[in-house]
């Protein structure tokens, strides 16, 4: 009887993971995100910034974007919208919430296995190879305004608009207090070409906290 009862349950928990990993891919599938294995590497990352539909999807906010379009970057992102983002998308398929977020303050939980924003070494390695005006909407070919993501070529790894269209928000530091301090990196449509290069450091230039420009993509640890 206990054999009976051990395998129904062993059963009943397989079937909840697969329907779990199923779930996963099918919202994500509905929402247009796509994520991409980085090659030696333990994590995947959206092959594009974060659409105004999927934001909207997830999170139920209209936001105040610049240009309405859903297959257009949701931009004027705070942190905290960034981070309250990852950990609905991560609760609507059962993963552990990454982040406590509060006015102005944002933290890390512990958990593992969330979406996330990138970390800064990340989203510098994923940056990639490949022409300026090939792969990123900037001041000199974006007519001033954004445009639908992955309407330029990809880089090298698959990912699209990683320069241009709007700067995207990472993660600059992690205090041993958890407190997390994010920067933006990439450029957007609006900037320059010098911005718009892996050695750029923004060290204020662009204030994250008048975000018009800014908006983000996810990543999520894998084994």
């Amino acid at each position: 009887m206990k054999k009976i009862v051990f395998l129904l349950v062993f059963s009943l928990v397989l079937s909840m993971g697969l329907y779990a990993v199923d779930n996963s891919e099918q919202l994500l599938k509905e929402l247009g995100i796509e994520m991409v294995k980085i090659s030696g590497k333990n994590f995947e990352i959206s092959s594009t910034e974060i659409t105004q539909k999927a934001y909207v999807a997830i999170t139920n906010d209209a936001g105040g974007f610049l240009r309405k379009g859903d297959n257009l970057p949701a931009n004027n992102i705070h942190f905290e919208d960034a981070a309250r983002f990852c950990n609905k998308l991560s609760e609507k398929i059962g993963l552990p919430s990454m982040y406590e977020v509060y006015t102005g303050m944002v933290y890390m939980t512990g958990a593992k296995g969330g979406f996330r924003l990138p970390m800064s070494d990340e989203i510098r390695y994923v940056a990639g190879s490949g022409t300026l005006d090939e792969i990123a909407w900037y001041r000199k070919n974006s007519e001033g305004i954004t445009h639908p993501v992955a309407s330029k070529k990809a880089n090298n790894y698959g990912l699209y608009d990683i320069f241009g269209n709007v700067w995207e928000l990472h993660v600059e530091t992690i205090y041993s207090t958890g407190d997390v301090i994010f920067n933006v990196f990439g450029g957007s449509f609006d900037s320059e070409a010098l911005k718009c290069r892996t050695s750029y450091e923004n060290y204020g230039s662009e204030d994250i906290n008048h975000p018009y420009n800014i908006g983000f993509r996810i990543v999520r640890d894998i084994e």
